[in-house]
């Protein structure tokens, strides 16, 4: 019994210090770590199989079943469907990318208008934004690309970032 008293007493304390950091975190800082835990999550998936229109890593992804899976491990809402991503979301300036946010592509037709492709920041490193994404090519599946290769340079549309609830 006494056990059990020191874990609930750990947890209200935990609880009440949580409630109380909660208005003195910089909602930047947050939205930085939160990005990164996203991110993280994301990688365990490296290396899992391509699949069409599928979202269950046991079978494997396409890119946009791939970045819902991961967003709904969050509870966060993102829609199923890679064209509905484009109206959704703060579009984020290439300078202030950061893990956690969301980059658009045309799909393989590079001068199509229509989203296409999409994938996850994983890190930024030496100036250079890398993401994960479900890649047909060579049923590559979950991998990780710099999107200063040529293929994602032309078919970069935008980076968003969705808000995450606190």
């Amino acid at each position: 019994m006494k056990s059990f008293n020191v874990v609930l007493f750990f947890i209200i304390h935990l609880s009440s210090i949580s409630l109380y950091a909660q208005d003195k975190i910089d909602p930047i800082w947050f939205s930085k770590y939160q990005g990164q835990q996203i991110a993280d999550f994301a990688s365990t998936f490296e290396g899992i199989r391509y699949d069409y229109a599928d979202s269950d890593p046991l079978r494997g992804f396409d890119c946009s079943g791939y970045v819902n899976f991961v967003f709904s491990y969050f509870n966060i809402k993102v829609p199923r469907v890679t064209s509905q991503f484009a109206n959704i979301g703060q579009t984020i300036p290439y300078n202030q990318i950061q893990a956690g946010d969301i980059v658009l592509f045309k799909g393989s037709n590079a001068s199509s208008t229509s989203i296409g492709h999409m994938g996850i920041v994983s890190e930024i490193k030496g100036g250079k934004v890398y993401f994960l994404h479900a890649a047909t090519s060579n049923n590559r599946g979950i991998m990780t690309s710099n999107l200063d290769e040529n293929y994602f340079k032309i078919r970069y549309v935008k980076t968003i970032r969705i808000k995450y609830p606190f």
